[in-house]
């Protein structure tokens, strides 16, 4: 098991983002590397997310816990509805089958996953997991 790290809170209620830190440092204790900070805050909320793909242009955010099984079949399906990829990581076809599906991508996916996906434009949050449960979230 990996992680997931961040919340979404109103701005009147919100932590301080630096409590991100230590709670990546945690993850990365637990083999996980390569998260960075993410934060998106305006005057009624606060997003803060250890994630392992932004796409600043389309203001999206997400980490991925797992591994999806269909990755290479999204990703076909995906170039076919003109998509592409700037290389081969599993968090890449997450968001641009996001960005097809929107939230019934989590109809597409197989495999033993959790992730949090946060859409600055939707103001949405979306927390998902596999079917049986193998990632906790």
């Amino acid at each position: 098991m990996a992680g997931i790290a961040g919340w979404l809170a109103a701005a009147r209620s919100a932590a301080d983002e630096q409590a991100l830190g230590p709670m990546l440092g945690a993850l990365e204790r637990r083999g996980i590397a390569g998260l960075v900070g993410y934060v998106e805050r305006d005057r009624r909320r606060q997003a803060v997310l250890g994630a392992s793909l932004v796409d600043s242009a389309a203001r999206i955010a997400l980490v991925l816990d797992g591994t999806l099984a269909n990755a290479d079949e999204l990703r076909a399906r995906l170039l076919r509805h003109g998509f592409s990829f700037s290389g081969d990581k599993p968090e890449e076809v997450l968001l641009r089958a996001y960005q097809y599906w929107d939230k019934e991508v989590v109809r597409q996916l197989r495999g033993a996953f959790a992730f949090a996906l946060w859409d600055a434009r939707k103001d949405r949050l979306l927390l998902a997991r596999d079917r049986f449960g193998e990632k906790p979230l």
